[in-house]
């Protein structure tokens, strides 16, 4: 929902003839600054880690509710716009993930 909202403004400052490419560089670039953003967090936190063990029964309950979860990777092919991915990139580094806007 929140990808949604930056594309409908993106869509509006965007002068470009190849459109969805633009867009697919911006989505990179802003999920790139949201992984440092996450990565950054998890670093300054790391002295207050606590560490969480799951029951087996609560594993295999979900094993058996939702089968085995894979992690799984989707290649795509984008002819990288550089300052999509910027823009989108710094984004990232400075949006406020609760706005006000997205809340109304």
């Amino acid at each position: 929902m929140y990808l949604e909202y930056r594309l409908k403004h993106l869509y509006r400052t965007a002068w470009t003839s190849d459109y969805n490419n633009y867009k697919k560089s911006y989505l990179l670039g802003f999920l790139e600054g949201l992984d440092q953003r996450f990565k950054n967090q998890v670093q300054a936190s790391e002295e207050f880690a606590l560490m969480v063990q799951v029951p087996a029964e609560v594993l295999e309950e979900q094993r058996l509710r939702m089968g085995e979860l894979k992690s799984r990777a989707v290649n795509i092919t984008v002819e990288l716009d550089h300052e999509a991915y910027i823009a989108g990139l710094e984004h990232a580094k400075e949006t406020k993930l609760m706005s006000e806007e997205l809340v109304e």
